[in-house]
């Protein structure tokens, strides 16, 4: 049984290659694979002035540096600054709820 991939074109939605078998048998008249495999390289951010303290920021290095320095984070996907925190127990707390459970069941 012959093995076929297509790929579509992620802004048409239509198909711009078909393998079989591992073996390229169709492609559209506009399809470009070198495109497809090559590296994205972001390009650094635009200088711009820091709304903690004025100064102006112009590299990624020096935004993180910056962000770190003053203990302010990038608001993005993250999630994990909205959480609450863990409830921490008092010492002997757990002790003490079992004591008085004991004592209105009259285990002891």
């Amino acid at each position: 049984m012959a093995r076929t991939r297509i790929i579509y074109s992620a802004k048409t939605g239509k198909k711009e290659v078909e393998f079989v078998n591992g073996e390229m048998t169709w492609c559209s008249d506009d399809y470009k694979e070198e495109a497809k495999a090559s590296f994205y390289i972001q390009g650094d951010i635009q200088p711009y002035q820091s709304q903690i303290d004025g100064s102006m920021i112009t590299s990624r290095a020096q935004h993180r540096n910056h962000l770190r320095q003053h203990g302010c984070i990038e608001i993005g996907n993250e999630t994990k600054h909205l959480k609450p925190a863990p409830l921490k127990s008092a010492p002997g707390l757990k002790q003490d709820l079992i004591d008085i459970c004991h004592s209105k069941l009259r285990y002891t």
